[in-house]
């Protein structure tokens, strides 16, 4: 009865590797258009060099005015605009940025460089037409470089051009043929497309290419999981999680380092390779969680959410995979508590609200569940989930009609559901409505054969109906599918005859 929940981290850590891959300081141009004189010039140049010393230290303030000081001394040197806008763009400063990344393009014309990062900051701004027109800018520019193809086809895809971001892809594919995240990339615009076997043979490219590219190791395994195959999807995740840990050992022993709790604290504007690293681990332990969870491997899957938790205690997601998994244990008090978590970092999350009704109506919490359902219905009223749990709440409570209604939305929305047809049958079971409730669990039966409750629930209407002889067959088929249903009364019922 519960749903995945599947929050993709796909483009926030796109949008975090865009901003890596574009942060590196740029090199000094000889033959930029340089204002100042020679002396000037040596002493931009050593403000601009201990500029950088003081952000790779972390002392960014200092930075920022060493930058500014060069930027004084000689106006036209494009490397401190790019640096500045760097800096500027990392402290989430954008409109500074892209001031910045205009002056630098303006004091060197001959580079795109300047306009890829506008076109990034437009990107990281959610201006992706904007973000286009900067790659369009840098192609004009150098129409033979495979970067801008590569920032182009990003905000193609975000903006759900898949075509064209597969056309952006394989431009740059074919410009530079060795560059592991243009595969990695094109993986997903074809994944994206409905190709899932080109889809997995670009992610397969890029692994191959780049080992330490685990972003891609990752998404194969979320393609495994969709073509079916769970165990090629636990041998990648598994390799993320042994890769990550060395290299982000690694990362913390360099100058500067620093790395916060909170995955999505670590990811956004000039994000460094180690937080990357850090939020895909912890993306990837949920991910491996919540397939042993399917899979009903609860003690592996707990351990992995446990995990997630331990590196990030913001992590929703992790706290509500783990909530799940709960409440397949039984342990409805401490799944509430997880969810709890998620509700007081996010107090509209959909899913969150839907499943801690589902928690406090186990709990006999009508009112607040009924409460938190029509909230998370009123979110996404495609939520077949909570209507049918909904349905079940107002039935506690005695709304017949209203537990009808959503009873009757649920099963509109999602046919396969064998519990949304059966919560139809408990609703005609209780009106007194026997032979309707009958050809509901039986619907429910033929979608799930081994439901033992829609089985116990039969059998119960065909005994108040008079027919002991069927009810005794669905009692057994009940026991035998859970002996927890066994019951006394029951069995004394049908000995009896009524």
């Amino acid at each position: 009865m519960h749903r995945r929940l599947r929050h993709s981290a796909h483009l926030l850590l796109l949008f975090a590797l865009l901003g890596v891959m574009t942060s590196s300081c740029s090199s000094f141009r000889t033959g930029g258009r340089w204002s100042g004189s020679a002396i000037d010039t040596a002493s931009a140049v050593d403000q601009l060099l201990d500029g950088r010393a003081f952000q790779r230290q972390g002392r960014l303030a200092e930075a920022l005015a060493c930058y500014t000081k060069a930027l004084e001394i000689d106006p036209g040197m494009a490397p401190a605009w790019i640096d500045r806008g760097m800096l500027q763009k990392s402290m989430g400063r954008f409109f500074e940025a892209l001031q910045d990344f205009e002056h630098a393009f303006q004091s060197d014309s001959t580079s795109n460089e300047a306009l890829l990062h506008r076109g990034v900051v437009f990107g990281q701004m959610g201006q992706l037409e904007k973000a286009i027109a900067e790659f369009n800018r840098a192609l004009q520019t150098d129409p033979e470089d495979a970067t801008p193809y590569y920032y182009r086809a990003q905000a193609q895809l975000q903006l759900g051009d898949h075509g064209q971001a597969i056309r952006d892809l394989d431009r740059a594919i074919e410009l530079a043929p060795l560059r592991a995240a243009s595969y990695n990339l094109r993986g997903l615009a074809h994944r994206a497309a409905g190709d899932l076997q080109g889809s997995r043979l670009d992610f397969r490219r890029a692994a191959d290419l780049d080992s330490t590219l685990v972003n891609a190791l990752h998404n194969l395994g979320e393609l495994c999981l969709a073509l079916g195959d769970p165990v090629g999807a636990e041998r990648e995740f598994s390799k993320v999680i042994d890769t990550t840990l060395p290299m982000l050992e690694q990362a913390k022993s360099l100058p500067g380092f620093r790395l916060h709790h909170g995955y999505k604290a670590n990811l956004g504007p000039g994000s460094s390779p180690a937080a990357i690293l850090f939020a895909q681990r912890v993306t990837t332990f949920v991910a491996r969680g919540r397939l042993y969870r399917d899979q009903g491997r609860l003690d592996l899957a707990m351990a992995d959410f446990n995990s997630a938790l331990e590196l990030d205690p913001t992590h929703t997601e992790a706290y509500s995979n783990r909530s799940s998994g709960h409440l397949q244990r039984g342990q409805v008090r401490e799944a509430l508590d997880d969810i709890e978590q998620v509700l007081e970092r996010e107090p509209d999350n959909g899913y969150a609200l839907g499943l801690s009704g589902y928690i406090k109506s186990t709990l006999g919490r009508n009112r607040e569940a009924l409460s938190e359902l029509s909230r998370a219905i009123d979110r996404n009223p495609q939520d077949s989930y909570s209507l049918n749990n909904r349905a079940c709440t107002n039935m506690a409570l005695g709304d017949t009609l209203a537990a009808f209604k959503d009873a009757h939305r649920a099963i509109g929305l999602d046919r396969t559901q064998s519990a949304y047809v059966h919560t139809l049958g408990e609703l005609h079971q209780q009106v007194g409505a026997f032979e309707s409730a009958i050809a509901a669990y039986t619907q429910a039966i033929a979608l799930e054969p081994k439901r033992a409750v829609s089985y116990f629930h039969r059998a119960e209407c065909h005994l108040q109906l008079g027919r002991a002889g069927l009810a005794a067959v669905d009692y057994r088929k009940a026991i035998v599918a859970d002996p927890a249903l066994r019951d006394d009364e029951f069995e004394e019922g049908l000995r009896s005859g009524r």
